[in-house]
């Protein structure tokens, strides 16, 4: 399946995959193809909402012994967690359309 030579590499698997990923693309739905654009589009608008509401949860929950540390910890877990919505997005959208393994 992998070659570790050193030579120049295979590229027919790789327009093997190219070529089957557009006649996939051929033959699916135009309308599915929408709908998940719109439901990772979606995924973007709430990432920034669900992080902000989050972090503020958060916030409540420590506001008693709020530090200077803990207050750096919930500026910087902000990142994390405004992936969450973009990855259940990508499965949503993903899961729409069928993508082939």
């Amino acid at each position: 399946m992998f070659d570790f030579s050193f030579g120049l590499p295979d590229f027919s698997s790789m327009f093997d995959y190219i070529g089957n990923f557009y006649f996939w693309l051929k033959m699916s739905n135009p309308g599915r193809l929408v709908i998940s654009s719109f439901i990772i589009l979606f995924a973007f608008v709430v990432k920034d909402i669900f992080s902000y509401l989050m972090v503020q949860l958060l916030n409540f929950l420590v506001l008693k012994k709020i530090t200077y540390g803990q207050e750096k910890l919930l500026r910087e877990i902000s990142t994390p967690i405004s992936f969450i919505p973009l990855v259940i997005g990508a499965y949503f959208a993903f899961d729409f359309i069928k993508v082939p393994s």
